[in-house]
């Protein structure tokens, strides 16, 4: 991904006396941004107030009124549409799902999906683990898979896998 952070163009039009000083083409990059998180340079795991904390720096020093340039509305309107989609626990929940797809889309040919009782558990790795038509085999540990990893790419060739499981309730 072209990601150009947005603390570049923030910098930029802080230490400039003329508008012209931020870098056109490095908008457009930012422009054509699509991740959210990057955007308000937050991590996926960030707390709704971190999220709004860095949204409201952010648009602050990319209001056209503020930076005095009309170059940064673009940024400053991916920000606001960030923010929109990361405010709300469903619209984020949506959000999330949709990159998360998206994600698996760019990680190379899908061998499909495997439900986790089919796998073979090694109890000295805590590790589950399935063939793959390589040769090699799909591996995921228990510590993994209670972080939420479902997505396994094989150790040799680009294939990977959902691992299908309910996570335990805890108690």
């Amino acid at each position: 991904a072209n990601c150009v952070p947005v603390a570049k163009f923030e910098t930029a039009i802080q230490n400039s006396n003329d508008a012209c000083d931020v870098d056109v083409d490095d908008l457009h990059a930012f422009e054509s941004m699509k991740d959210h998180y990057a955007v308000l340079e937050v991590d996926p795991s960030a707390t709704l107030s971190e999220i709004r904390q860095n949204y409201q720096r952010l648009v602050l020093s990319l209001h056209p009124d503020r930076s005095g340039s009309s170059d940064t509305m673009g940024a400053f309107r991916l920000c606001q549409e960030a923010w929109e989609a990361l405010r709300d626990p469903q619209s984020r929940d949506r959000y999330d799902r949709e990159r998360q797809k998206q994600a698996q889309a760019s990680q190379g040919p899908f061998a499909g999906d495997v439900d986790l009782d089919d796998m073979s558990f090694d109890e000295h790795q805590r590790t589950f683990s399935c063939p793959c038509r390589c040769g090699d085999v799909f591996a995921v540990s228990e510590d993994e898979l209670s972080e939420g990893v479902d997505l396994v790419t094989c150790g040799s060739c680009s294939f990977h896998i959902r691992v299908l499981y309910q996570a335990a309730a805890e108690s």
